[in-house]
C-alpha cells in the first residue's frame, strides 16, 4: 500500500512539474501594447487569415496608441514584416479614429453559439485598450458566407479609416 501511495505521489508531481503554461497571444505579433498611464489609448484590428499552407498564410494586426502606428503580418506566429512608425498627425488619427468607430457603429451584439459547420474561414477583431482596461472587444469569424461572433456595424468603412493617411506601402507584404 505504501508503495502504491508514494508512486501516485510521484507520478502526480512528475506530471504537473512537466506542465508548462503557455501565454496567451491574442493575434499576430506581439501581445498587444499596454496602457497603464491616464490618457492612454491602443486601437487595435487584427485579421486572421484562412488555414492555408504558410507559403499563403498571411494574418495582420494594426495597432494605433498614443505613441506610434504598428503594423505586424504574420504567417503561423512568424513575424514576416513588422512595421512602427509615428504619424505627424497621430493625436489627430486617434481622434479621427474614434469618431469613426462611432459613425460606423461598431458594437457588441449578443454571439449565438451555434457549430457552423465549416473550416478554414477567416476573422477579424477589434479591441480598444484606455488608461490599462479593456473597453472594448469584440471578434467575429466568416466562413461559407456565414458570420459567427459579437461584433457588428460597418467593420470595413473603419479599417478603410484605420489605415487612411498611411502610407499605402506600410501594408504591402508577401
Amino acid at each position: 500500500m505504501y508503495k502504491n501511495v508514494v508512486a501516485i505521489l510521484f507520478l502526480s508531481v512528475f506530471f504537473f512539474a512537466c506542465q508548462r503554461a503557455e501565454p496567451k497571444i491574442e493575434y499576430p505579433g506581439t501581445e498587444p501594447p499596454t496602457t497603464k498611464q491616464l490618457g492612454e489609448i491602443s486601437i487595435i484590428y487584427g485579421y486572421q487569415d484562412a488555414s492555408v499552407p504558410p507559403d499563403d498564410h498571411r494574418s495582420y494586426t494594426i495597432y494605433l496608441t498614443n505613441e506610434n502606428y504598428r503594423f505586424v503580418v504574420d504567417s503561423y506566429g512568424e513575424i514576416i514584416k513588422d512595421t512602427t512608425l509615428v504619424l505627424a498627425n497621430q493625436k489627430e488619427k486617434i481622434k479621427n479614429t474614434q469618431k469613426a468607430f462611432k459613425s460606423c457603429k461598431i458594437k457588441n451584439r449578443e454571439q449565438k453559439i451555434e457549430d457552423m459547420g465549416c473550416t478554414g474561414g477567416n476573422g477579424e477583431f477589434i479591441k480598444i485598450i484606455r488608461d490599462g482596461e479593456i473597453v472594448f472587444h469584440g471578434s467575429n469569424y466568416y466562413c461559407a458566407g456565414k458570420t459567427e461572433g459579437n461584433l457588428i456595424g460597418d467593420i470595413k468603412t473603419f479599417l478603410s479609416n484605420l489605415k487612411s493617411e498611411v502610407d499605402p506601402k506600410v501594408f504591402e507584404h508577401r
